[in-house]
């Protein structure tokens, strides 16, 4: 939005057809273009009168842009634009994403679960623009990507880095949400909660997901648990980075419900089951519901003025019409 901060300079405006008037269309001022001697010379093959009249009139508009730039810059014009701001931190929020080769299945459409899994949680991430949020991923071992921070731009990178088959072909459930807590235990967030996405079942790791729970409760820590995929036969696909090849076949899907929902319950969380993209968009529209918390904004307003450029160009018209008078008109003022 347009704002101009001395808006009273503009009265000069006011007078500016009076001197208009009194410049060129008063009786009696004399008329004519002026000319200068020095500039003819006696020669027959250079500006005729109606270019230097042109000319002339060339000059004359510059001096009055000239002067009609400076009493904008004096106006002080800005660009004014209004910011929410937050005076009080909201949420800290861990995803916990399983990265195993189990994620490559293909029961999710044209995408594999890991693609559509990233998909909903960059998603969710956009709707919570006050919330730090970090990433732990894994597959045999866990890892973190990012601590939770309100840069959610760095949190999308990671999320657009992941790939498949890169870190052992194990699902340590427990380690991933243990870390998790790890980096939200001294957060001074009001609120704290870890989003747990897997597609399988514990079978590596030192800690127990049971015992992750409860290290979760010890630190106010609800964990969502959502379950991915439909059980049974389905087709796997995914690059074998050490072949270069695509792969392709069937495993036999299934994840342990049962201890996903003793997670969720142990830490005041909820559980959910997502056999389709469609059911995981609804399950995450629905945490975002669940973990709604209202912080107290103001509206900044910041200004950028922009009074420079107009002071810069009232300056260069004067300069052309200078030079246009001083040394094309012959130094006729």
């Amino acid at each position: 939005m347009l704002t101009i901060e001395e808006p009273a300079y503009f009265s000069v405006l006011v007078f500016l057809p009076l001197l208009f008037y009194f410049s060129y269309l008063r009786k009696h001022r004399g008329g004519g273009v002026p000319f200068s001697f020095q500039l003819w010379k006696g020669r027959h093959d250079i500006h005729t009168p109606l270019v230097l009249s042109l000319v002339y009139i060339g000059s004359e508009i510059l001096l009055w842009l000239s002067l009609l730039a400076f009493i904008v810059a004096l106006s002080g014009p800005a660009s004014a634009v209004n910011k929410k701001v937050y005076v009080e931190r909201g949420m800290d929020i861990m995803i916990v994403l399983d990265q195993s080769p189990s994620m490559a299945a293909r029961d999710f459409g044209a995408d594999d679960r890991l693609t559509t899994a990233r998909e909903m949680v960059k998603d969710f991430i956009q709707g919570r623009e006050n919330d730090s949020i970090g990433l732990v991923t894994f597959s045999e071992e866990a890892f973190l990507k990012l601590p939770p921070t309100v840069d959610h731009s760095l949190i999308i990178d990671s999320l657009d880095e992941l790939t498949l088959i890169d870190r052992g072909d194990g699902t340590a459930i427990g380690m991933g949400v243990a870390l998790a807590v790890l980096h939200l235990s001294s957060s001074s967030a009001p609120e704290k909660a870890i989003l747990l996405i897997t597609d399988g079942e514990n079978n590596l790791g030192e800690i127990h997901p049971e015992t992750a729970a409860a290290m979760a409760v010890q630190s106010n820590i609800r964990i969502y648990s959502v379950g991915l995929g439909t059980t049974g036969e389905v087709p796997i696909e995914f690059h074998d980075k050490d072949t270069g090849k695509i792969l392709t076949g069937t495993m036999k899907s299934s994840f342990d419900s049962t201890l996903l929902e003793k997670m969720a319950d142990i830490s005041g969380g909820k559980y959910f089951y997502a056999r389709s993209s469609g059911s995981l968009e609804t399950i995450f529209q629905t945490i975002n519901t669940i973990e709604s918390y209202e912080v107290k904004t103001k509206i900044s307003v910041e200004k950028e003025f922009f009074y420079q450029e107009f002071l810069f160009a009232a300056l260069a018209f004067f300069l052309l019409h200078w030079l246009i008078r001083r040394f094309f008109m012959g130094d006729i003022l």
